[in-house]
């Protein structure tokens, strides 16, 4: 049974290392994404890293 959309993407059924992966999913998103999607993915990436941050209570005091 195939999904629906692997005849779309390269980084499936693909037999390469873990580098060639990440490469092609990098390839991937730059080249089939649009502005509104690059911009959803920026947007939780950095609410997961203001969200890490608060759970090991990171302390900006550091800085000055």
């Amino acid at each position: 049974m195939e999904h629906i959309f692997d005849k779309y993407r390269k980084t499936v059924g693909s037999a390469g290392g873990w580098k060639t992966k990440f490469g092609n999913a990098i390839q991937d998103l730059r080249v089939g994404s649009d502005r509104r999607g690059r911009l959803t993915i920026i947007a939780v990436i950095l609410i997961l890293i203001l969200l890490f941050l608060y759970i090991i209570d990171f302390d900006l005091t550091i800085f000055t």
